[in-house]
């Protein structure tokens, strides 16, 4: 009995394991596709004046500190994209 609670917790050890090294590869893909959306955004509304961290935030319904989070790792940052 003692060895067969033992297995099954370390097979339930090894499946958590396998889920979320896979779930950390999900996230990172969610968060290439939502850079690429924002940099696609950028590039529609390069020419409009009011194009602002502020703004690009609202347009895709999340926090301007979000954004910069999302773009922080980049090397440019979003500000410097815009720039760019």
């Amino acid at each position: 009995m003692v060895a067969r609670n033992h297995l099954a917790a370390v097979g339930a050890s090894l499946l958590t394991g396998v889920v979320l090294n896979d779930f950390e590869s999900v996230v990172d893909n969610v968060e290439e596709l939502f850079r690429n959306q924002i940099e696609c955004y950028i590039d529609r509304c390069l020419r409009q004046p009011e194009l602002s961290p502020a703004n690009i935030a609202a347009a895709h319904h999340v926090s301007v500190r979000t954004v910069q989070r999302l773009f922080a790792g980049t090397g440019e940052g979003l500000s410097g994209l815009i720039r760019q």
